[in-house]
């Protein structure tokens, strides 16, 4: 039987790489070992490679899943050193996932003002509080930037700000 470590040695890429692509494509991880291969073998296809991983990084940013996004950047990180014919003349996965970041976060604080919550933030975690038109105060704490945007548009649903 060929085994999935049979599979990385014939693409010529890490175990790693071949489940960032997995991930992207939502497929075996197999099956994306061998979409890899394809993909190496044609002109520009590392670029291809490359974009996946990076997808897969600002999908890890959307869920604040800060290890996911470390992982998979230093998967990228390694991709590049061996596929420098990949490396783009800038870097803009860096400047547009972390600028929007910002915008969420901007957005998210411009709702909560909206909907009269005050906002803290403590080591990239949240805590949104209410105290107007309801009769206890509603805190909610230790909240991602996801959650926070969930739960404010939850608010704004139910006709709360």
């Amino acid at each position: 039987m060929i085994t999935l470590e049979d599979c990385v040695a014939f693409c010529g890429v890490t175990e790693e790489e071949v489940l960032a692509i997995a991930e992207h494509e939502h497929m075996p991880a197999v099956s994306a070992a061998a979409l890899t291969r394809y993909l190496l073998s044609l002109d520009h296809g590392s670029d291809n490679v490359r974009d996946m991983i990076i997808d897969d990084i600002r999908q890890a940013q959307r869920n604040d899943d800060k290890e996911h996004v470390l992982i998979l950047l230093h998967v990228l990180h390694h991709f590049l050193r061996r596929h420098p014919e990949a490396i783009p003349a800038r870097h803009p996965w860096m400047e547009s996932s972390s600028e929007s970041l910002r915008e969420r976060e901007i957005r998210m604080r411009a709702l909560a003002h909206r909907m009269e919550f005050t906002v803290e933030e403590i080591g990239g975690r949240f805590t949104l509080v209410r105290s107007a038109d309801v009769p206890r105060t509603v805190r909610h704490e230790n909240l991602t930037l996801s959650e926070a945007e969930e739960l404010l548009e939850a608010w704004k649903l139910r006709g709360g700000g």
